[in-house]
């Protein structure tokens, strides 16, 4: 069978969640399947290990002069007229034209929830895109059973077209996590990483860590990932609580800076208002950090028990949950993770995408 993938995403430079999904999931592929035969589309040539490719693999680079419309204008014109007999699309957004049968992935729909996050622009083209996908996708892929709620919810899915298959771990750690935290020494600092936006809850986060100062006054909080749309009120709330100089706030980080935060960190704060999925809860639990994560939707989903599970609206919570990841039930915490991530690999998420890829 002729698989046809849009590698687009998974050959950025500065990956986060969906991005690292579509290549984790390419890299994965050329491991368990030999027989088949795929085409990674992509606008430019694929970097590093993506563009180190099995006999069966075939990179199709799809020039496109305009930075725009290369998934409606050149994406789409390929698949027609070449058609494979399936094509994989990772994110949400499917060629309007295409004459092969369509496997599309639905992370999540923030933007129905959050839309002041999104340029109008872009929330046109989401809404566009995932009723398109809902009504003319072959099938569906979710990571999450909360994700498929809220398709079937916004957009009456058909929930036979659906199928969920939650994400691995973006970075599973040579030699395993207890190998790699007992490696460092653990330094007093909370630590949030992604983005730097309002479902993100980061306003809750800082009040929380203010609350935890007056117990552990040594400690820090850095708060690692892209600016979103409330980096001013972020900046006004630590100026207004005089916590400048407790708060580090870093941009997009690389991996090995990213590892090295999660080996070290006390405790991963992560009590987002809306998630698809959320994979650094994965990661910071396969270095042996303890999480605190909100207690509704694909966080509690995806951590069960083995995270401190809180009200994400009450920083006092909040900050109740890191004290008991901090001391009171720690141990407890860091052994549980350990057991939560192994029920997550992209070994296992790619051979159930395959399985929806080749109607198994």
């Amino acid at each position: 069978m002729l698989i046809g993938i849009d590698a687009s995403r998974a050959n950025m430079t500065q990956k986060t969640g969906t991005e690292w999904y579509s290549y984790f999931l390419i890299e994965e592929f050329k491991k368990i399947d030999l027989d088949n035969r795929f085409v990674l589309y992509s606008k430019n040539q694929l970097e590093g290990e993506l563009g180190n490719t099995p006999s069966n693999f075939e990179n199709k680079i799809l020039s496109w002069p305009l930075g725009f419309f290369w998934t409606q204008i050149r994406l789409c014109w390929e698949v027609f007229f070449y058609p494979p007999e399936v094509f994989f699309i990772p994110a949400h957004t499917i060629p309007i034209f295409t004459r092969a049968r369509t496997v599309m992935t639905v992370h999540d729909v923030g933007f129905k929830v959050y839309p002041e996050l999104y340029k109008w622009y872009d929330i046109l083209y989401h809404r566009f895109s995932i009723w398109w996908a809902s009504r003319f996708a072959d099938q569906i892929i979710v990571p999450s059973e909360f994700t498929k709620t809220e398709l079937i919810k916004y957009y009456r899915t058909d929930s036979k077209k659906i199928t969920v298959i939650p994400h691995g771990a973006s970075l599973p750690p040579p030699g395993g996590g207890e190998v790699a935290r007992k490696g460092g020494e653990i330094e007093p600092f909370l630590l949030y990483i992604g983005r730097l936006e309002k479902k993100k809850n980061i306003l809750n986060i800082i009040k929380a860590f203010n609350i935890i100062l007056n117990h552990y006054p040594d400690f820090k909080l850095v708060l690692a990932g892209r600016r979103g749309n409330e980096m001013e009120k972020i900046n006004e709330l630590i100026e207004s609580l005089r916590l400048r100089e407790k708060i580090e706030v870093l941009d997009y980080i690389l991996e090995e800076k990213k590892v090295n935060l999660y080996k070290k960190a006390s405790t991963f704060v992560f009590p987002t208002l809306y998630e698809g999925f959320g994979m650094p809860i994965l990661e910071a639990q396969s270095y042996g950090c303890p999480v605190v994560t909100s207690n509704r939707g694909a966080n509690a989903e995806v951590a069960g028990e083995s995270a401190v599970l809180v009200d994400p609206d009450k920083p006092d919570e909040i900050a109740k949950g890191i004290e008991r990841a901090l001391v009171g039930e720690r141990g407890g915490f860091i052994e549980k993770g350990f057991e939560n991530v192994k029920k997550y690999s992209w070994r296992q998420s790619a051979e159930k995408t395959l399985n929806v890829l080749l109607k198994k």
